[in-house]
């Protein structure tokens, strides 16, 4: 998948890994050893581990607000902190990734014993008041 980069607002293709109410990406599924040319000052090799225990970015699916389909192969993931643009290489990657991070970002919503459940108003039949609708003191 590719990330919409914020700055150069260039697609940068990114491994991604979604796992326990995050969404975090990498340069590369493996870990990959790189060489730069020798350099003056030092006059030996450096080489630059890239760690694939830190991800270039994270995203808390815990405060998302919307995963909605902006073009046929990319999708807008918003949260309260920020939003993200990701492109897949098909619209069925596009919609497998939108129903998981859905999926992850309802359960981490709502863990608990309750579930939240707001129906539109224009939904909404009609409501009747019962006795048994009162709060009880248990016993």
């Amino acid at each position: 998948m590719s990330k919409k980069a914020a700055r150069t607002r260039r697609w940068v293709r990114h491994w991604f890994v979604l796992k326990n109410d995050v969404l975090s990406w990498y340069p590369s599924s493996s870990v990959r050893v790189i060489t730069p040319p020798p350099t003056r000052v030092l006059k030996c090799l450096v080489f630059y581990m890239q760690d694939p225990y830190f991800p270039h970015g994270v995203v808390d699916l815990r405060y998302t607000i919307s995963c909605e389909i902006v073009d046929p192969k990319s999708f807008r993931l918003r949260t309260s902190q920020k939003s993200v643009r990701l492109s897949t290489d098909s619209t069925v990657n596009r919609d497998e990734w939108i129903k998981a991070i859905r999926k992850v970002a309802f359960k981490a919503q709502n863990q608990g014993d309750s579930v939240k459940v707001c129906p539109f108003r224009d939904h909404v039949c009609f409501v009747t008041k019962s006795s048994r609708s009162r709060f009880h003191t248990p016993l």
